[in-house]
């Protein structure tokens, strides 16, 4: 997904809200994905369902043990093909392993399957 398809999703089902400033980040999780996991809480506390874009475990963890809804890259993809921004996410996982991002045989075919792909 490149910046056209991303300033697309804007207001559709992607939002962008300033960073928050929070204390520091408990072990393991790093700072980044910490200010992620505070600023989703904030959203939180209006009432709202909030997603939070997270592809560390340990983050993934923290953020679902918090009440928050985590999604990884991968469901990005398939929020991206259930909204007709992508026509398959078979091309886009196969570049993401290519350059290095880990995904199991397992889900990289589960995920075709939600995309009602072939294996």
């Amino acid at each position: 997904m490149g910046s056209a398809e991303v300033a697309a999703a804007v207001g559709r089902w992607l939002r962008v809200v300033a960073p928050v400033a929070p204390p520091a980040a408990p072990d393991p999780l790093k700072a980044g994905e910490w200010e992620t996991i505070q600023l989703a809480l904030t959203q939180k506390a209006s009432g709202q369902s909030v997603y939070v874009l997270l592809d560390d475990l340990a983050a993934r963890k923290a953020a679902s043990d918090l009440g928050l809804l985590p999604v990884g890259v991968v469901g990005v993809l398939l929020f991206a093909r259930q909204d007709g921004l992508l026509q398959q996410v078979r091309p886009a996982l196969d570049a993401l392993r290519a350059g290095g991002f880990r995904l199991s045989d397992a889900l990289y075919r589960q995920v075709l399957a939600a995309a009602e792909e072939s294996p």
